[in-house]
């Protein structure tokens, strides 16, 4: 599994969560419209980056990691953003394929 294919499967689980499970919707939905979109970005940041820094720790990685933090550079910076961008495709893809709970319209 790729860093991108991982990346895209939380995105989509995240869009799950807060659409579906009763405490996370319901705060989720209490939000407004660009402060939702704000909060699933930065969940998407954080765990790039908390995969980032897991590839610097000498621990076997069930997926393949692109960059090393000891090798860092203009490419790690690219190949982060792509597995940020694959987040964001699967998370908003996902939003909008998604149907709305009863009273979330």
């Amino acid at each position: 599994m790729s860093l991108e294919q991982l990346l895209g499967t939380v995105g989509i689980l995240v869009s799950l969560a807060l659409e579906y499970l009763p405490k996370f919707s319901t705060w989720y939905q209490a939000l407004a419209d660009n402060y939702q979109r704000l909060f699933t970005l930065g969940v998407g940041a954080g765990f790039t980056l908390l995969l980032f820094g897991l590839s610097c720790l000498p621990v076997v990685l069930p997926f393949e990691v692109p960059f090393v933090c000891t090798n860092f550079g203009f490419q790690t910076v690219v190949d982060l953003l792509w597995a940020f961008g694959g987040y964001v495709l699967f998370n908003q893809a996902a939003y909008l394929v998604l149907p709305r709970k009863a009273g979330n319209a």
